[in-house]
């Protein structure tokens, strides 16, 4: 930040605060904010009702698309309807060498999978600190902006489906994933507002996102949040989990001596329809005991869903896989994947 702005700052609750944001004086690249920034920080701005709007951006420290797009909507220095929060999270993560390349701390959890007991109610924890924060603002709504692998379309993710999550998911997107799943992410909050987590495509370095961009600004402008397009809602989504015992990587061909190798472009697979037969990777002798379902109940089996003929991962069912990760350590801490299957 600059030091006329870093001038303004006050640290309060695990937040530099800074109040009566002049837009002007904002960086125009993230390297700056957030070389210049020391910690997690609130940009107030002042709009025309007192009615408060949240937006988070930088939960991981490796999503830079999401951070650069709020920088440019804020470069415009539209006047907003509601007063604006902007909350940049993950910053230490971020500025760890090379920049924008850890979703969090060495050694520390996936914040996005902190916000569940123990560690949303310990004093200082940047979950807890982040909830005390946002429930004390009574926002009308809460956007959390994360990225997404390049050419996976926009949607979003919420925990309801109700008319108040679908609206405020139709300002970035037609696809809302509803999943019920309480797995300690932000959109498990229980704010009176709706908490919506939009995914939206990685760009270039110097780009930000032109879909996410038109959002933001008809979020900004709007005095009532307001259905913008039809919304297609996937309902209560399975996820694939990938036991802690075993081990996992990414290559266009089975791996000796590990137990899972998904595709290395699983990620393509991303909301595309496959069919019974269609591969995700492979697996080792003990085949399908190294993975679990969960989601609508217990005694599901992995089998239902999934075959591990001559070691070669398949899907047994017409199935859309979403939310893929190819980053092993989240894909191991988190999820393989979610799917929906017909």
């Amino acid at each position: 930040m600059t030091p006329t702005l870093w001038n303004q700052a006050v640290k309060q609750d695990g937040f530099y605060h800074i109040y009566n944001l002049d837009c002007g004086q904002i960086p125009s690249s993230c390297q700056e904010v957030v070389e210049g920034l020391p910690g997690p920080a609130v940009l107030h701005i002042k709009g025309m009702s007192s009615v408060c709007r949240v937006i988070v951006t930088l939960l991981h420290g490796d999503e830079p698309t999401s951070l650069r797009t709020v920088l440019d909507v804020l470069h415009k220095n539209i006047l907003p309807a509601t007063n604006i929060k902007i909350v940049i999270v993950s910053v230490d993560a971020a500025a760890l060498p090379p920049l924008f390349s850890h979703p969090f701390e060495p050694g520390k959890r996936d914040l996005n999978r902190c916000f569940r007991e123990p560690f949303l109610y310990q004093d200082s924890h940047p979950a807890n600190n982040l909830y005390r924060l946002l429930d004390g603002l009574s926002p009308e709504c809460v956007i959390n902006l994360h990225d997404t692998a390049s050419g996976v379309p926009s949607f979003a993710l919420s925990m309801n489906k109700t008319p108040a999550h679908v609206a405020l998911g139709s300002y970035f997107c037609d696809t809302l994933i509803h999943s019920p799943i309480i797995i300690g992410a932000l959109t498990d909050l229980p704010l009176e507002g709706p908490v919506v987590s939009v995914y939206t495509p990685q760009n270039a370095a110097t780009k930000t996102n032109e879909k996410l961009t038109k959002g933001l600004l008809a979020l900004w402008q709007d005095k009532s949040v307001q259905g913008q397009t039809e919304v297609q809602t996937i309902s209560q989504p399975r996820r694939l989990e990938l036991r802690r015992s075993a081990a996992l990587t990414y290559s266009d061909k089975p791996v000796f001596g590990v137990n899972c190798t998904l595709r290395n472009d699983i990620e393509s697979c991303s909301f595309v329809t496959l069919q019974p037969g269609d591969t995700l990777g492979w697996v080792d002798h003990n085949r399908l005991d190294h993975f679990r379902i969960v989601g609508r109940s217990n005694r599901e089996q992995v089998s239902t869903f999934f075959s591990a003929n001559d070691n070669c991962l398949t899907v047994n069912q017409t199935t859309t896989l979403f939310l893929l990760s190819k980053n092993p350590e989240l894909a191991k801490s988190d999820c393989l994947f979610y799917f929906s299957a017909e």
